[in-house]
């Protein structure tokens, strides 16, 4: 076992949202872990379209860059943010309202790439997540703009009617929404 199967043992969250710049070796100089335990890895361009922003794992990140090994006792709430590789980390809490304010979704790339939303997810952190038919596939996760999902597609269901908790589902891209609450499928063992 290495130093980082270690590392990613010790903690619940072995993912981080971050760049395709940051993956294609642009410096890493903000990490957030945020007040759900989850990470943001990015570097100094801004994320500003579906395809830029990507779910990976830490392990790829801590390779990409050795030094990140010391963040990983972050504390929940807090970021570290330095001006260059190399550079000391500076760490600062961050209060829940600095963090992610509703106005973003989970969907999948085969979903940007215009396959049609088949079934939506209000989940208990109030944020909502899209899919289509195709099977979900952690590599394809992709954090975005709600307007953009839903400013794209207009036989998407006002999710005002989706409850915190419940699904929102069709059969078929022109089928009727349904929504109902939402019971996750007994995986057979």
């Amino acid at each position: 076992m290495s130093e980082h199967d270690d590392q990613q043992d010790e903690h619940d969250h072995p993912h981080a949202y971050t760049s395709t710049y940051v993956l294609d070796g642009e410096p890493i100089t903000w990490v957030f872990h945020d007040h759900d335990g989850d990470w943001r890895v990015l570097g100094d361009t801004e994320v500003t379209s579906d395809d830029e922003g990507v779910i990976t794992h830490i392990e790829d990140l801590l390779k990409l860059d050795p030094g990140l090994a010391d963040l990983m006792t972050l504390p929940v709430g807090h970021a570290a943010e330095r001006a260059v590789v190399g550079a000391a980390w500076e760490i600062s809490e961050q209060s829940e309202d600095d963090e992610f304010d509703g106005d973003r979704a989970w969907t999948t790339q085969p979903v940007l790439d215009g396959e049609p939303v088949v079934w939506i997810f209000h989940d208990e952190d109030g944020e909502f997540q899209f899919f289509g038919e195709t099977e979900i596939d952690l590599d394809d996760a992709r954090v975005v703009e709600l307007a953009v999902l839903v400013d794209r597609d207009t036989t998407l269901p006002d999710l005002s009617t989706i409850p915190i908790g419940h699904a929102a589902e069709r059969e078929t891209p022109t089928s009727p929404w349904t929504v109902a609450p939402f019971e996750p499928e007994d995986e057979e063992e």
